[in-house]
């Protein structure tokens, strides 16, 4: 690293109740909103809490909630004609990765002239204009929340893409308890999707000093308190300490990137509608592999956060039981370990493989795998 560039313009609040503060926040931008949210957090009452906010505030919020597992980016360009006729002034994006990446797109494209394929072809400035947007995420990470990019898949052939609409999000709010209604196995498989971003970011090629510490305080946090999560998932201090987790990879990936890992993962999401977080947890143990080949000193540093111990060991070996360590929690946890788990096919691979190395280009981060290597990737994970 030559040099550290480090700019957030997104304002935060985070912690425990913040979301009480939606209205406010929203108001001072805006009295008419358009609230993007998941199918099934709409229906299980699960925004009521900010739309009353919202409606205290004197904000008058429509909400569009038709986007699921399969939403694609036509999903978006709906939400997207419904903002502009109603006149949106600003945009919530409330849930997952899935809607709050289509929060930020309808909020870059409400007052362009654009359509979302050409972001497709083209990425998107910051000077072009876009409505202010509100990110309130459900779930204790998202890799995109300080960033430009985009998760959406793509309506043409359900290839996932990372799209760069120049468009940041202006506030981000996020209040822990917002995931206490989230079960404890998916409270559990987002957080090893953090640790795979958390461990990508460290070994990216664009890492730096201080993402480098991010990254090592998230793995950290992660893994002292994952056990124990999965037995109490009811406590409101180890949710608070996951969302921290979230927050720090979120902060290190506006210096650092994702990598290899992450890009299979999205690319079986996008192909295969299987949750995203799931697939990462089974890349974490091939993505340490191909660390500790590359950067063995930097899986060392890993090791002593893991609690590992490491004094008299040969290097080599201890890699491997850093390796070792994260695929026990795994088995523990009950995780599938295998592709092959989720009833992918082996003449899957190859396509996954092509759409995980268009996935490359769309960040910054380890060393770009050709489609060949990323085949030989998949089929390991298999």
């Amino acid at each position: 690293m030559d040099e550290l560039f480090f700019h957030v313009p997104t304002r935060i609040l985070f912690g425990l109740g913040t979301a009480a503060r939606a209205g406010q926040t929203v108001a001072a931008l805006g009295s008419h909103a358009l609230l993007v949210t998941d199918a099934i957090l709409h229906e299980e009452k699960g925004t009521s809490g900010i739309e009353e906010y919202l409606a205290r505030a004197g904000v008058s919020a429509i909400v569009f909630d038709a986007l699921g597992p399969e939403s694609t980016s036509s999903a978006i360009e709906r939400a997207t004609e419904i903002g502009r006729v109603s006149h949106a002034q600003v945009v919530i994006g409330l849930g997952g990765i899935r809607s709050l990446s289509a929060a930020k797109c309808i909020a870059r494209m409400i007052p362009a002239s654009k359509r979302l394929d050409d972001y497709f072809e083209q990425p998107g400035s910051e000077n072009e204009p876009a409505l202010p947007y509100i990110e309130i995420p459900t779930t204790c990470r998202n890799p995109f929340m300080l960033t430009d990019g985009s998760l959406v898949v793509d309506a043409r052939n359900r290839h996932a893409q990372v799209l760069r609409v120049g468009k940041r999000a202006d506030w981000v709010i996020m209040d822990p308890a917002l995931t206490l209604s989230l079960s404890a196995r998916y409270t559990v498989t987002t957080m090893m999707d953090t640790l795979l971003s958390a461990i990508e970011a460290y070994f990216s090629r664009k890492s730096t000093f201080l993402s480098d510490s991010l990254c090592l305080r998230s793995i950290g946090i992660i893994t002292s308190i994952m056990d124990d999560l999965f037995d109490h998932p009811e406590n409101a201090e180890l949710r608070l300490r996951a969302s921290e987790a979230g927050l720090l990879t979120a902060l290190s990936l506006t210096m650092s990137g994702q990598g290899v890992g992450s890009a299979i993962a999205y690319a079986v999401n996008g192909r295969c509608m299987i949750p995203k977080s799931i697939v990462a947890a089974v890349m974490i143990p091939h993505v340490l592999d191909l660390a500790m080949q590359a950067q063995p000193k930097k899986v060392d540093r890993i090791g002593n956060v893991l609690g590992e111990e490491i004094y008299g060991k040969p290097l080599k070996e201890f890699s491997v039981r850093v390796v070792d360590a994260v695929r026990q929690r795994m088995s523990l946890l009950r995780l599938p370990m295998r592709l092959k788990d989720f009833d992918l096919e082996l003449a899957d691979i190859a396509e996954l493989a092509s759409i995980a190395y268009s996935l490359q280009g769309s960040d910054r981060g380890s060393e770009h795998m050709t489609v060949d290597e990323l085949s030989i990737l998949v089929k390991q994970a298999f």
